[in-house]
């Protein structure tokens, strides 16, 4: 009997374990959870007046965890210290650890740094908001940030007010209230008091709510702004029923409110100013007679560079400026001069004191030249005497039919025999030699220019003999032999642009897909162009409004409430055809 009865209890058992292990193993299903955590109660009340409290506990609905919220979480106004903030099971802990202000309303915005544990679910733009006095400030501004340069939203960046008026103050105060740019550019400033305010914003390099970085990006009203709120009523006017019996029946009004805030259409424009001090970033000798200054942004017109240890004339000291002008080459003819291991420079070149008035500046450079060595002591090294060039046209393709053909010399070119330079038409495969022009570029000392009026549907060839080039270290070029096509005049299309209420001198700039900008324009009043000999393909249209006529977009500065010069895209699509003239017509006053 007692048997019987440990079998029943064995199998009871048993099989408790087994549906226990296949309930365990059973798929839970269903859809994937997709909803951000929810707020159940805080302690205490979201909004709550005549705020004292050390701690700020919110529960929510499940487990949660925090992410990048140092990044993601403004306080605004700002706190002198971080508040501690802890996140533990279904309940987030702030330990606020600062003096509170009187009578002022703190907003502290989570962004989406609020997730539920599982899935990464944000509570999205999560506001904490409590005043110390006995009224939640309730005014807003809108806006929208946006680079002074290219027009794109500006993500992250702080907004910024003021209520002391100095031109100093984004330098040494932080500020009464903060927001940031959403992915958008869009920002909301709320819980504003009742005031006049100086605005300012910042891409804060460094974290700490000051424009203290010389690289930082700002943007800034020029005047100040005064936060206000409309009360608006809708007013409906319902018809009574006529069929009714109820005599005391009329018209009735119905009204709803709806609280308006302004401004809520600002705009600012993010740039960064140009006042790094000027200074020669590198500088190397890539040849031995060839020595390249790089300076941390463009050049003023003063440039002096003389020998210190060697003796050279400035005729026979080569210099070569890039089309930024903000590289130097420096190039030195004389082989004896060049084996020397050291060559030392004084480099002269304005730049600005504490005062902003130029000066010139003089530093001593001393370039060494080392030769790169070869991966294996057997090697030989074999010294490479050929003058090496480039060429804008590629053999058997097609050469555009307003084009020259381009040469790009390695090294500056000491002597050019233009007899061993020979251009051909192709007619029957018979080659007859055309004349041409041969100059050397306006800007680049070391670039020629093959110029002849092509003809559409002819082959040229075009071909340099051995010793054509000699360079300034007496190397000689190689052979080259290129057969090659124009293209038809019907493959190209043309932009028609005619521009109206030009009020101050403006720069157009033609870009392609790439964003290179492939024809630039400068004019002062009314006119209509035509761009030619476009490829088909879409193109974008950019404006500068060239406030100073230096002909190139101008940063703007703070201090002297200089705004960046203004930019403006046509929004239109620009596709050019084959064949086709595409007009265009732009009215400023409408943009």
């Amino acid at each position: 009997m007692i048997k019987k009865i440990k079998n029943i209890t064995f199998v009871i058992i048993t099989g408790f374990l087994l549906n226990s292990c296949a309930s365990i193993l059973m798929p839970s299903g269903g859809p994937k959870d997709i909803t951000p955590p929810g707020i159940k109660e805080s302690i205490p009340e979201n909004y709550s007046v005549n705020f004292n409290n050390k701690k700020i506990f919110i529960k929510f609905d499940e487990f949660i965890q925090l992410r990048s919220v140092n990044q993601s979480l403004i306080i605004s106004p700002p706190l002198p210290e971080k508040p501690k903030i802890i996140a533990k099971g279904k309940t987030l802990m702030i330990d606020i650890n600062n003096e509170l202000e009187d009578s002022t309303t703190y907003t502290f915005n989570f962004g989406e740094s609020i997730t539920d544990i599982t899935e990464g679910n944000a509570q999205k733009n999560f506001q904490f908001i409590f005043s110390t006095g006995n009224f939640i400030d309730s005014l807003q501004i809108e806006g929208k940030m946006i680079n002074s340069f290219d027009l794109l939203e500006e993500e992250n960046a702080l907004i910024m007010l003021y209520n002391n008026y100095e031109d100093s103050i984004p330098y040494k105060e932080q500020p009464l209230y903060l927001a940031k740019t959403n992915a958008n550019g869009n920002f909301i400033l709320n819980n504003i008091k009742t005031g006049t305010y100086k605005m300012f914003a910042l891409k804060d390099m460094n974290n700490n709510y000051l424009f203290d970085q010389p690289n930082e990006q700002i943007a800034f009203l020029d005047s100040l702004i005064t936060p206000k709120a409309e009360l608006l009523l809708k007013i409906d006017t319902i018809i009574a029923d006529t069929n009714t019996v109820d005599t005391i029946a009329s018209d009735s009004i119905v009204t709803d409110t709806t609280v308006i805030y302004s401004p809520k259409d600002i705009t600012m424009y993010l740039f960064e100013e140009d006042n790094a001090e000027q200074y020669i970033s590198n500088s190397v000798r890539e040849m031995k007679g060839k020595c390249v200054f790089n300076f941390n942004k463009t050049l003023k017109d003063t440039f002096i560079i003389k020998s210190i240890n060697f003796d050279i004339s400035d005729k026979e000291l080569l210099i070569e400026k890039n089309l930024t002008n903000d590289t130097i080459i420096c190039w030195i003819p004389d082989t004896s001069i060049c084996n020397l291991d050291t060559l030392c420079f004084s480099v002269s070149y304005l730049k600005k004191d504490s005062n902003e008035t130029y000066f010139l500046n003089t530093d001593t450079v001393n370039l060494k030249y080392r030769q790169v060595k070869k991966a294996r002591k057997k090697d030989v090294e074999i010294q490479d005497t050929t003058l090496k060039f480039k060429t804008s046209i590629v053999n058997g393709n097609k050469i555009d039919i307003n084009k020259d053909i381009v040469i790009d010399f390695e090294i500056p070119l000491n002597n050019i025999d233009t007899s061993l330079i020979l251009l051909s038409e192709i007619i029957d495969s018979l080659k007859t030699p055309v004349e041409f022009k041969f100059f050397r570029d306006s800007v680049s000392l070391r670039k020629y220019h093959i110029n002849y009026k092509w003809e559409q549907e002819k082959s040229y060839n075009f071909s340099i003999a051995p010793n054509a080039f000699t360079d300034i270290f007496n190397q000689t070029n190689d052979s080259l032999n290129f057969d090659f096509n124009v293209e038809q005049q019907e493959h190209y299309g043309s932009l028609i642009l005619n521009i109206t209420n030009i009020q101050e001198a403006i720069i157009i700039q033609l870009m392609n897909a790439k964003q290179k900008v492939i024809h630039e324009l400068f004019i002062e009043q009314n006119e209509k162009m035509k761009i030619p000999y476009l490829h088909p393909g879409k193109y974008e249209l950019k404006i500068i409004f060239d406030k100073n006529k230096n002909k190139k977009w101008d940063t703007g500065k703070y201090l002297k409430n200089i705004q960046p010069e203004k930019v403006l895209f046509y929004q239109e699509e620009i596709n050019i055809k084959t064949n086709w003239d595409l007009d265009i017509e732009i009215d400023l006053l409408k943009k």
